[in-house]
């Protein structure tokens, strides 16, 4: 974790780079971009080299999220970051916005004409997070665009270096359970090998040792597991491993013999009880 309490801002930055970056965006054929305070491991607390809010907009709370169009921008904080945002951030370059209030959406949908593509960094957002912006933006034909690489990390000259202090391994006495048996039962599980049993999605989870989801399933005769979560796959739907032909519903598995040409796949399994 980390946490300070240092105003680190250079005060006048966030015009000139506000100014780059919309710059950076129209040579990427972007109407705008998403910047969340976030980084791949969805911390509160983050490193200086993951502060692109701050480097930004100059705000420096833990919590909060922008959006920059052509002609727009404005920086979304809840209620215990309102004032400190109107003090740090300059009200000619964002509109400062209280969340629940303001939904991101609608301001999107307010400013950015029909057809626009907005950028994101899809290792700074959870999946449901855009599935729920992308479900609000698809009424008004504005699309959400993944970037291969993020637009401030281009922009942001002297970036600090990212973490390098060693990782600790908790004791036993600490985790109750070893890496090397909590990994093997990842492993094991992800089999798919629990066949015409159907079990029903329990919970939705992070997997940092993968840096994907996977779900809980709980099957009809008591037993959980986990599986890699596909695409649209929700909590409290059922999902069914076979050997035969099976609908094709999110997080079926079946032989690839039995889907047609053409249908989309999320785990593959190349060696027979091995897993994906």
């Amino acid at each position: 974790m980390f946490q300070d309490f240092d105003d680190v801002r250079a005060p006048g930055d966030s015009r000139t780079h506000l100014q780059a970056l919309r710059r950076e965006l129209k040579s990427r054929k972007l109407k705008g971009f998403l910047a969340p305070h976030s980084d791949e491991h969805q911390n509160e607390f983050l490193p200086a080299s993951a502060e692109r809010l701050r480097w930004l907009t100059g705000f420096t709370g833990s919590a909060g999220a922008a959006i920059v169009l052509e002609t727009a921008a404005a920086l979304f904080v809840d209620g215990r970051y309102l004032l400190q945002a109107r003090e740090q951030v300059d009200a000619d370059l964002f509109d400062v916005l209280k969340t629940p209030e303001a939904k991101a959406s609608k301001w999107l949908a307010d400013k950015l004409s029909r057809g626009g593509a907005v950028g994101y960094d899809p290792g700074l957002h959870t999946i449901k997070e855009i599935e729920r912006l992308t479900e609000v933006l698809d009424r008004s034909r504005i699309r959400l665009q993944p970037v291969a690489s993020n637009p401030i990390d281009a922009l942001w000259r002297d970036r600090p270096a990212g973490p390098e202090a060693s990782i600790v391994r908790q004791g036993l006495e600490l985790a109750g359970v070893s890496a090397e048996d909590t990994i093997r039962d990842v492993q094991v599980a992800l089999k798919r090998d629990k066949i015409d049993v159907s079990g029903e999605v329990e919970t939705i989870e992070y997997d940092p040792n993968r840096s994907g989801f996977i779900s809980l399933i709980k099957y009809k005769d008591g037993e959980r597991r986990y599986i890699l979560t596909t695409q649209n796959m929700k909590v409290g739907q059922t999902v069914v491993s076979s050997n035969r032909q099976i609908d094709i519903l999110p997080g079926n598995a079946m032989p690839l013999r039995f889907l047609p040409l053409g249908t989309v796949v999320h785990n593959i399994g190349l060696t027979r009880c091995k897993g994906g």
